[in-house]
C-alpha cells in the first residue's frame, strides 16, 4: 500500500481539536513543514504534548490555534542567546493557552505506561524523518523520544528528507504509520542530523526577534568569564559519569576543560544523546545534534534517565534561576503563582535527574541578592537524600551545600565577607573561607585552545562581575 501523499493532504488529516505528540528535540528536526501546513489549513483548538520543543509550541501559538501542551521546557539557547518562546509566554499570560509542566522524566514514564497498556496518549504523532520508503517505514537516526511517540499515538503522520525503495531496519515500522510526505528542508530552520544544520536567521524569523547586538566584553570582563569556567571545570571529577541538560554551553565547555587537565578519564553524556563527544569549539547550545556524528557512542532520552535512575550518572550541572540557601532552585517562575512577574522555561528533567544523582553542581555566573534568595517563589527541585555533595559556583564565590544550608567554602581574591553578604540573600554561617586559587597558565591556555576564536565569550547574558583589585575587609562575625 502506497502511503505517500502531499504535504497538504498529509496535514488535513490533523482535525480541529485533535491531540498531537511533537516529535524532535529542541532545535533538532522538528516538523516545521507539516506544523505550518496544519496552521494553513485553518484547523485548530490542538493539544499537544512534546519532548522539550518549544519552537512547535510557539508555530502553533502565534497562530492561536493551540488549546493545551504538556511540556516540561519552552526555552532554548541558540546563536543569539537564551530564549523563552515569545508567543507562548504571551499565550499564557492571556489565558489562551493551559501550559502543564511536568518533569521530562514524568512524560516519558507516562507516554510508556500508555503505551503498555495498548492505549494512547495522543491522537497523532507528527514527526520528519531522515528517510521513508513508500509504505510508511520510516528511519530516524537521532530518535531521541520520537520511537515512544509514536507508540503511544493512534497512528503517525510523518514528513521526509527523502524518499527510498525500501527500508529493511526502519526505526518506526509501516504498521504505525497513516501517511508520509516527502519535504525537503521540511525541519528547517531547525537541523536534520545528516542533512543540514540549524538555521538561526529562520529560527530568529520564527520567533519576530532580531539580532542581538551586544557590545564585545571589556578584558577585565573576559577574565572574570576564564575564571568563571575555570571554577566549574575544577569541580569536575575524574573517572566520573558526567551529565549535561538542556542550555547548558557553558558546563559543556567545562567538561571539556577538566578532561583535558584535571579529569582525563571522565565519562561525558550530552542530553543530546552523545557519549563523550568531540568539543573542539565552544558551541552556542548544549543541544547541538552534529555531536551525535563525533562521539564514542549514544543514548537516546528515555535510556539516559533510565541509566540515572539505576546510579550510572554522578554528576550533573543544573541552572537556576533562583536558589536558595537550602537548596531550592527555582526554574519555574519569579513572582506568585496567580500573577508571575517572570515566567521562566521550566524545570526539563532536572527535578527526576537531581534526585538520582552523588553530586549536584549549580551554576550561576552573576550572583546576585534576586537569584540567591532567603526563599524561591516555586521549588522546582529540591536536595535528596541520595546527594552526598552539592556545590554552587558563582562569580563570588565556590559554595558547598552542608547541613545548616550553604557555606562559602572559598571566595575569589578580591571578594570579602561584607561583599559577598551584600550579594547574597541567605544568611549564611562563614568559617574562614580560602581565597579561592588564581587560574594556571594550563587552565587559561588549554580554554583558549579549546576556544581560540572567543565564542565562550558570547554564552553569557549577565556576564560575571570583574573584580578590579581587593577590597578591605571590615569587621566580620564568624560562626564556627
Amino acid at each position: 500500500m502506497n502511503k505517500v501523499v502531499s504535504l497538504e493532504s498529509l496535514a488535513q488529516e490533523v482535525p480541529s481539536g485533535a491531540t498531537i505528540a511533537i516529535g524532535g528535540f529542541q532545535l533538532s528536526r522538528v516538523p516545521i513543514a507539516l506544523l505550518h501546513a496544519i496552521v494553513e489549513s485553518e484547523h485548530s483548538d490542538f493539544r499537544a504534548v512534546s519532548a522539550p520543543n518549544p519552537l512547535a509550541l510557539e508555530i502553533l501559538s502565534a497562530a492561536g490555534c493551540l488549546r493545551s501542551a504538556e511540556c516540561g521546557f519552552v526555552g532554548f539557547q541558540y546563536e543569539d542567546g537564551f530564549v523563552i518562546a515569545p508567543a507562548v509566554r504571551h499565550a499564557i499570560a492571556t489565558g489562551e493557552l493551559d501550559l502543564r509542566q511536568p518533569d521530562v522524566y514524568d512524560t516519558i514514564q507516562s507516554l510508556r505506561a500508555i503505551r503498555d497498556k495498548g492505549k494512547q496518549h495522543a491522537d497523532f504523532a507528527l514527526l520528519h524523518v531522515q528517510l521513508a520508503d513508500s509504505t510508511g517505514n520510516l528511519f530516524i537516526d537521532d530518535p531521541y523520544v520520537d520511537v515512544l511517540l509514536a507508540e503511544a499515538s493512534g497512528g503517525v503522520l510523518a514528513t521526509t528528507e527523502d524518499l527510498v525503495d525500501r527500508i529493511d531496519e526502519p526505526t518506526i515500522p509501516a504498521d504505525r504509520v497513516q501517511q508520509v510526505a516527502l519535504a525537503k528542508n521540511g525541519a528547517a530552520p531547525t537541523s536534520c542530523l545528516g542533512h543540514y544544520g540549524r538555521d538561526p536567521l529562520g529560527v530568529r524569523q520564527h520567533i519576530g526577534e532580531t539580532i542581538v547586538r551586544r557590545p564585545d566584553p571589556t578584558p577585565s570582563q573576559t577574565g572574570a568569564i576564564d575564571n568563571f569556567l575555570i571554577n566549574l571545570a575544577r569541580q569536575v571529577n575524574d573517572n566520573e559519569v558526567i551529565v549535561t541538560g538542556l542550555a547548558s554551553a557553558v558546563p559543556m565547555l567545562a567538561i571539556e576543560l577538566a578532561r583535558r587537565t584535571s579529569a582525563p578519564n571522565l565519562t561525558y553524556i550530552n542530553c543530546i544523546g552523545a557519549v563523550n563527544p568531540r568539543i573542539e569549539k565552544a558551541f552556542p547550545t548544549s543541544v547541538e545534534a552534529e555531536l551525535r556524528n563525533h562521539c564514542d557512542g549514544t543514548i537516546e532520552l528515555p535510556d539516559l534517565f533510565d541509566l540515572a535512575r539505576d546510579g550510572g550518572v554522578d554528576t550533573m550541572f543544573f541552572g537556576a534561576g533562583q536558589i536558595d540557601g537550602q537548596g531550592n532552585i527555582n526554574l519555574s517562575r519569579i513572582g506568585p503563582e496567580s500573577n508571575p512577574e517572570v515566567r521562566l522555561a521550566g524545570p526539563a528533567g532536572s527535578p527526576s535527574m537531581r534526585s538520582y544523582i552523588r553530586r549536584v553542581l549549580i551554576a550561576v555566573p552573576r550572583q546576585l541578592r534576586r537569584n540567591l534568595v532567603g526563599r524561591v517563589d516555586a521549588e522546582t527541585s529540591a536536595p535528596a537524600s541520595c546527594n552526598e555533595e552539592t556545590v554552587l559556583v558563582t562569580d563570588a564565590a565556590i559554595w558547598h551545600l552542608k547541613a545548616n544550608g550553604f557555606e562559602p567554602g572559598s571566595m575569589h581574591e578580591g571578594i570579602s565577607v561584607e561583599d559577598l553578604s551584600s550579594r547574597t540573600g541567605f544568611d549564611f554561617r562563614c568559617n574562614f573561607p580560602a581565597v579561592t586559587a588564581p587560574a594556571t597558565e594550563l587552565e587559561l591556555s588549554t580554554l583558549r585552545s579549546i576556544d581560540p576564536a572567543g565564542g565562550r565569550y558570547k554564552l553569557f547574558s549577565e556576564k560575571p562581575q570583574p573584580i578590579e583589585r581587593p577590597k578591605p575587609t571590615g569587621k566580620v562575625t564568624h560562626e564556627g
